[in-house]
């Protein structure tokens, strides 16, 4: 097993995602076309884990922010809701094929089914009709961003109790991120390439803002240290 997987594959929040993402799984292995709304939820749910996008610039994210091919978003901030209105490019991060996957294919169902133009929402709201019986009822997809990321933060958080486990916040998914690029990350470049491509300028604010090691594992840290320095029967003292 690759290395990126063994490391995802220990984090709960990647682990809830993949289980919540199984009925998509599942229709599409059965030949059958995963349903629209399946394939919105769906979609929605992965993006902050394969991006690390916060869940505002999600929200305003347009079909032409992003190289589909290329496999990375451009998080323009003249039209992308970015914190502090800073511009930068996103390659989409090493979480596993099938997380990347799922978002190429509603990026082709915008374009080539739906034929959604290039300024048209990556993750467009839901559209609301007055239905037959004089009630509001969902109807497909409006052409329109979200207002706010509070519908997106509402989708992670069903794709998570779907899952039956405790909920995360969507700002979790870049903590994730952080400890798999700890985890990847072989030299001071590449956790400097690992840094920038969360958006963060300074890679001190990656280890200061998000780089708390959990008690278990700086337990595990430390005795690997006082079990080596046993094992050599070496003193540092």
């Amino acid at each position: 097993m690759p290395d990126e997987f063994k490391a995802r594959a220990d984090d709960p929040t990647f682990r809830a995602l993949t289980r919540a993402a199984a009925p998509v799984r599942e229709s599409r292995r059965g030949g059958r076309r995963p349903a629209q709304r399946q394939k919105s939820f769906s979609s929605k749910a992965r993006s902050p884990v394969g991006t690390g996008a916060r869940d505002g610039a999600i929200a305003s994210l347009k079909l032409k922010h992003v190289d589909i091919d290329q496999s990375r978003i451009d998080q323009d901030a003249r039209q992308v809701t970015t914190k502090f209105s800073k511009s930068f490019t996103t390659e989409f991060f090493p979480v596993g094929s099938e997380v990347e996957q799922i978002v190429r294919e509603w990026f082709h169902y915008l374009r080539q089914e739906k034929l959604w133009g290039l300024d048209d929402p990556l993750f467009p709201a839901t559209k609301i009709v007055v239905g037959d019986t004089c009630h509001f009822e969902v109807s497909g997809l409006d052409g329109k961003h979200w207002s706010s990321a509070g519908p997106i933060r509402a989708i992670l958080r069903d794709a998570i109790a779907a899952a039956g486990v405790p909920y995360f916040n969507p700002h979790s998914f870049r903590k994730t991120l952080v400890l798999l690029g700890a985890r990847l990350c072989k030299s001071p470049k590449e956790y400097k390439a690992w840094s920038q491509n969360l958006g963060h300028e300074n890679v001190l604010t990656t280890f200061s803002s998000y780089g708390d090691v959990a008690e278990h594992r700086q337990a595990e840290i430390i005795r690997s240290f006082r079990d080596s320095t046993r094992h050599e029967g070496r003193s540092l003292t």
